[in-house]
């Protein structure tokens, strides 16, 4: 899902990165992007058992009722009244495959502690060699003062001479954010293909080759399923 989701950002990017327009909405999505993709990049870290990764699904899925319990609180909703899960069924499923019980206050399990969005983000553009874009972006989407007057250029001046600021267009800023997409998507495809080990055989290092790989072994587990 969090892949699709990149994705789908990816889709919805291009209907706001023209050249004739700030960047600002592009960077808001871009960070969204990131965020999808570090989900993945944290569940598929190479090297873990199986049952560190059902930890980790475990952890993300409490931290996501407790947020969608605290959202249907404000406004005046029950959340033990809908048909999406609570932290008292996250737990109960735990309980069933014999896991223990989470600590530090549901953000530790058997070893494994949950990344904060900002941390979790942080670990994938470091590996991915994206410093930074996802801070810049944030300044933005949080309309930090930093953030606004990066997208602002003097544009002109009053007759008193007080200078006119406005979002400007910035070729290099809408580089990067197309930049930060693709890191995003491609970020989650790498994760896929080495913890499936679809990558093409003799060619690992080629990304058209085992792209073409991927969609291959996805066709015949598609038949198998018909």
């Amino acid at each position: 899902m969090a892949t699709k989701l990149t994705v789908e950002i990816a889709r919805c990017s291009v209907l706001v990165v023209r050249s004739a327009r700030p960047a600002v909405g592009a960077e808001v999505l871009t960070r969204s992007s990131l965020e999808a993709a570090s989900i993945v990049w944290w569940l598929f870290e190479p090297g873990l058992t199986a049952r560190q990764r059902v930890c980790r699904m475990q952890l993300l899925r409490r931290n996501n009722a407790k947020e969608l319990g605290t959202a249907v609180q404000a406004v005046g909703g029950d959340p033990s009244s809908g048909n999406w899960e609570t932290i008292d069924s996250v737990e109960a499923y735990g309980n069933e495959l014999g896991l223990k019980p989470f600590g530090n206050k549901g953000d530790e399990l058997e070893g494994e502690v949950r990344l904060g969005y900002t941390a979790r983000v942080k670990r994938l553009t470091d590996d991915i060699g994206f410093q930074g874009g996802y801070n810049l972006y944030s300044g933005v989407a949080h309309a930090e003062l930093a953030g606004l007057w990066r997208l602002l250029s003097e544009v002109g001046t009053l007759e008193d001479g007080t200078p006119i600021y406005n979002a400007v267009p910035d070729t290099r800023a809408t580089l990067s954010v197309v930049q930060g997409n693709l890191f995003a998507m491609m970020g989650c495809m790498t994760r896929i293909v080495c913890l499936f080990g679809w990558t093409a055989p003799g060619a690992a290092e080629e990304v058209g080759a085992w792209i073409k790989y991927v969609n291959c072994e996805l066709s015949r587990l598609d038949d198998i399923m018909r």
